[in-house]
């Protein structure tokens, strides 16, 4: 039996540290390592090709090593992104990784939904597609689930994981029951000690469940979502002095970004995966050098700008359902009414005039000259749509 004045004890024990005012001791927060992984497929066995997921593999891999992560693995680029391979990294791989360790994945390739009928109504199951997957009509075993994929990684030991998927369709991957949206303030008022303590399982997609990811952005070379994303990573989000953001607010800067561009089509989403306990990937932002920043993006353009000449087109996706250009072919859109076609400026000898009208009234172009094309003036159809509000 315990002692009468036990409980008095406590109470007087509990009272002294309110009226001492001391708070419950916290253990400092300890970092491990900070690594990032890619996966980037232009060149698909099957698939239609891509022209900017290697290189949006590439650069989001060479940011954040600038920013302090280092690769824990080689990046997994066209013929080695197979889904053997893609499988072994996730679950071997990055298996080696310790309970403090923070992680970035970053996945650029074609994405695909596939719908099927059951008698209590339709589902839908998101895929990522690897270099070695079967056409859509073929074999969906040789594609990965999405939420297979997501749940091994949410599985891996670190603290922090950030999962960023630009891909077709990739908003599939926060369904409802995982979603999560931030408020303005998506710290919630935490201190990034904080977020930092608690563990996090973070998840940005380049479009909702149903909509096409442009493979195509102002960015040369980048898609639009992935464009967004190096530019908050190297300035973009950097205001009142900031230095450091979180995986949440990286998220609403994008979203943020690519709604503000005309011929936008696509919605970025962020979310979080299972395991998540309410922490952040915190990232430092990179604001004094700026041979880390890409092109920087376009405003929007304030006036409308007449480009009926163009409405035969419209601009590229990473999508399954559109034919992208042929490689080799001059970065024209890869989704063109009427066939595969593609054309180059020369091609429109008639309309040089008009062309270089609104080249020249395009606030894209005007900042950065036409030296962009080069004294060939190989402006493309898709550069003058993204530039000019196509």
């Amino acid at each position: 039996m315990a002692p009468r004045n036990a409980g008095l004890g406590r109470r007087i024990m509990m009272s002294r540290d309110i009226a001492s005012g001391t708070q419950p001791f916290s253990a400092p927060v300890t970092q491990g390592r900070k690594v990032v992984a890619a996966v980037g497929i232009d060149r698909y066995r099957v698939w239609p090709t891509l022209d900017n997921a290697v290189s949006d593999a590439r650069a989001t891999l060479g940011v954040f090593q600038q920013l302090g992560f280092e690769p824990i693995v080689t990046p997994l680029l066209d013929e080695a992104a197979t889904a053997e391979a893609i499988r072994r990294l996730v679950t071997d791989d990055l298996a080696t990784l310790d309970s403090d360790d923070s992680l970035v994945l970053f996945f650029a390739g074609h994405g695909h939904t596939q719908t099927r009928t059951l008698s209590s109504g339709q589902v839908q199951t998101g895929f990522f597609i690897p270099v070695d997957g079967d056409r859509r009509e073929g074999h969906t075993a040789t594609w990965l689930r999405l939420d297979s994929l997501l749940s091994d990684v949410a599985r891996l030991p670190a603290r922090h994981i950030l999962v960023i998927l630009d891909a077709c369709h990739s908003g599939i991957a926060l369904c409802p029951t995982m979603k999560w949206r931030g408020a303005n303030d998506v710290r919630g008022g935490d201190s990034l000690d904080e977020l930092r303590r608690r563990q996090s399982r973070r998840v940005i997609t380049s479009a909702l469940s149903d909509q096409r990811a442009m493979d195509g952005g102002p960015i040369h070379g980048h898609s639009l979502f992935t464009g967004c994303l190096l530019e908050g990573l190297t300035g973009g989000l950097a205001k009142d002095s900031r230095v450091e953001a979180t995986g949440s607010e990286l998220g609403i800067y994008i979203q943020q970004r690519v709604a503000s561009y005309s011929g936008s089509q696509q919605t970025p989403d962020f979310g979080t995966l299972e395991f998540d306990d309410r922490g952040e990937l915190v990232v430092p932002i990179a604001t004094g050098d700026r041979s880390l920043a890409p092109t920087p993006l376009a405003p929007k353009p304030t006036t409308p700008i007449d480009t009926g000449f163009l409405n035969h087109g419209s601009p590229a996706f990473h999508g399954s359902g559109i034919m992208p250009r042929r490689h080799g072919q001059d970065d024209w859109p890869r989704a063109i009414a009427g066939g595969g076609a593609s054309e180059n400026h020369a091609a429109l000898p008639s309309r040089h005039t008009e062309i270089e009208n609104v080249l020249r009234r395009c606030p894209f172009c005007a900042e950065t000259g036409e030296s962009r094309w080069g004294p060939s003036r190989q402006a493309t159809r898709s550069r003058i749509a993204w530039c000019c509000g196509y």
